[in-house]
C-alpha cells in the first residue's frame, strides 16, 4: 500500500502533531469535517538504500497509536461516556461482590477479606465518576467559543 498524502496547509496546521500519527491524518482530517479524495499516482521502485520500516515493533506502535486515535476521536467530546461507563461497571461489580460477601457471612464462613474488594470497586467507581465530571468540564471549556467567535456576523442584510 503506497500513497502520497496531499492536503491544504490549514488542515496540517489544525491536526495534532504526534510522532507516528502520520498514518492517521485521513481519519483525523475527516473528523474535523474535511473531505478526502483518492488520486492515482505513479510510484517508482526504490533505486538506492533500504527501507527502515521493518519488524514487529512497527506493528505494535501502529496498533497502540490506532487505539489512541480511536479513543481521542470517540471520547474527546464526551468523556463522561467513557468514564461513566467504567464507573457504572465498577459500581455494579462492587454491589455483586458485596452481596457475595453478605451471603458468605450469613452462611457462617467467618471473616472474609472480600470487604476490601468491595471498597476498592466502590471507591474506583467514585474516582471514575469524578474523572468523567472533570473531563466534561474541560471539554466544555475547550468547546466554548472565544470572544472573537461569539458574535461573528457572516452576512449583513441591507433594508
Amino acid at each position: 500500500m503506497n500513497s502520497i498524502k496531499v492536503m491544504k496547509r490549514e488542515i496540517l496546521e489544525l491536526l495534532p502533531h504526534r510522532k507516528g500519527w502520520h498514518r492517521y491524518i485521513i481519519p483525523l482530517a475527516h473528523e474535523y469535517g474535511y473531505r478526502m479524495a483518492e488520486v492515482q499516482v505513479r510510484l517508482y521502485p526504490r533505486m538506492r538504500g533500504k527501507s527502515k520500516f521493518k519488524g514487529l515493533w512497527r506493528v505494535i506502535v501502529g496498533v497502540t497509536d490506532l487505539i489512541a486515535v480511536k479513543f481521542q476521536l470517540s471520547f474527546i467530546k464526551s468523556p463522561m461516556l467513557f468514564f461513566g461507563t467504567l464507573s457504572l461497571i465498577s459500581f455494579v461489580l462492587g454491589i455483586i461482590t458485596f452481596l457475595i460477601a453478605l451471603i458468605l457471612r450469613f452462611m457462617g464462613h467467618g471473616y472474609r477479606p472480600i470487604l476490601y474488594v468491595v471498597m476498592t470497586f466502590v471507591i474506583g467507581s467514585l474516582i471514575f465518576l469524578t474523572m468523567g465530571s472533570l473531563g466534561e468540564m474541560i471539554a466544555g471549556l475547550r468547546d466554548r467559543p472565544s470572544d472573537d467567535e461569539k458574535f461573528k456576523v457572516e452576512d449583513k442584510i441591507e433594508e
